[in-house]
């Protein structure tokens, strides 16, 4: 991934990167915040993956007092590595990117996809249909 965004953009500026073993977010925080805290940067890119980098990006915050502004990406580091395809822009402008994803990585999605997404709009319906 750094290799193609040294290509992309040559100007840029890494300053380093963690490629972490699998841990829970509380591990991840307690093993990287020094490292995390003293690195020369103004944005730290996560991607632990949903849930997990959102719940790291908010314990980390809280633990170390620092200017760093850190953003969850999910997959977007696949897809600059080449490891992952993103669906072509037609796909995506129809709204049906979540399917080829789907397909790519079905034993991770699933459950996310089909029944999550599921069960947000029966809540939301109930919720629209039979407000107070």
């Amino acid at each position: 991934m750094i290799k193609n965004l040294k290509k992309d953009y040559p100007e840029i500026h890494i300053s380093g990167y963690i490629c972490p073993e699998f841990m829970e977010s509380d591990q991840l925080v307690e093993k990287y915040a020094d490292e995390i805290k003293n690195i020369n940067a103004d944005i730290v890119w996560v991607s632990l993956g949903f849930p997990k980098q959102e719940m790291f990006i908010d314990k980390i915050s809280k633990t170390i007092d620092t200017n760093l502004n850190f953003i969850g990406i999910g997959g977007v580091f696949e897809w600059v590595a080449g490891t992952k395809k993103k669906a072509p822009e037609w796909v995506a402008n129809m709204g049906f990117e979540w399917l080829l994803r789907l397909v790519q990585d079905p034993k991770r999605l699933y459950k996310r996809y089909l029944i999550d997404n599921t069960l947000f709009m029966v809540y939301f319906f109930r919720q629209l249909l039979f407000r107070r």
